[in-house]
């Protein structure tokens, strides 16, 4: 993992990992892509031939999962493949090389720590069915400090809603746990105080848990990327004083921070 930083901020990524992934599964060369899944794919377990040696799919999953590090918007292309690691075919390999194809193209992204309000908010979504065979939902959320990303996750849910709104409220109730114990943390680290939850509706445009539930095509995901405040290294300035960040992501974080999240209140704003 490695880390810039100056007075204002401090970046993070895995770059030199992200190589040795590349290298180690013969990836170096692939053609990059804009996103880690394609619009409108669904992985089925019949889907393709069953691999004779499922070592260096389970391999390549396995070390794809710890990019979620400093990579959050691959956490729901990761989960998916998870979801074939016991029996993988080799629609699902190719899968999972298409993620090493879009980190491929994104080498250098990481995420931006910076100072800011002493506020705590998170986004929760749901994407109700998503899958085809089980028909159980995908949840995702993403807790932030202040413009900080602290926390994320995209994972299916153990049980089959019966409307998309049980699966909201599922992936609300998750969402509001992990906001509260990182609350309680926080308040343990007398940084924050916050007594009760306060939910908000957010349109889907600016739902930054979106990329956490389906797939998304390349400027629907770049978008929530910024919001997300994953960017490449180049666009920012950590030598001097300042952190500077392209206008397009000032105004994606700008929504980002003013509008359906959970926020704690009583809290420190």
């Amino acid at each position: 993992m490695e880390v810039k930083r100056n007075a204002a901020s401090l970046f993070i990524s895995q770059t030199k990992y992200a190589i040795d992934l590349l290298q180690k599964f013969d990836m170096a060369g692939a053609k990059e892509c804009s996103s880690p899944v394609p619009v409108n794919s669904t992985l089925k377990a019949g889907d393709g031939e069953l691999l004779s040696n499922p070592t260096m799919y389970k391999s390549l999953v396995s070390a794809s999962k710890y990019l979620t590090w400093t990579r959050p918007e691959i956490s729901y292309a990761i989960n998916q493949v998870c979801q074939f690691i016991h029996s993988p075919t080799s629609d699902h390999l190719i899968a999972a090389k298409r993620i090493l194809s879009y980190i491929k193209g994104t080498l250098d992204y990481g995420i931006l720590f910076s100072k800011g309000l002493l506020a705590v908010h998170g986004f929760s979504d749901e994407d109700w069915a998503r899958d085809p065979e089980t028909r159980k939902s995908t949840s995702g959320y993403c807790i932030f400090f202040g413009s900080n990303p602290v926390s994320w996750s995209s994972k299916r849910q153990s049980t089959v809603a019966r409307s998309s709104t049980e699966a909201e409220y599922r992936s609300l109730a998750n969402s509001a746990a992990e906001l509260m114990w990182i609350c309680q943390l926080l308040k343990d680290l007398e940084v924050v105080q916050a007594k009760n939850l306060s939910i908000q509706y957010i349109c889907t445009v600016d739902q930054v848990a979106d990329i956490f539930t389906k797939e998304l095509a390349g400027p629907r995901f770049g978008y929530l990327c910024n919001k997300l405040m994953v960017f490449p290294a180049g666009n920012l300035n950590l030598r001097g004083g300042n952190t500077t960040v392209n206008s397009h992501a000032l105004n994606s974080l700008t929504i980002s921070i003013v509008n359906y999240f959970v926020v704690p209140s009583g809290g420190n704003q």
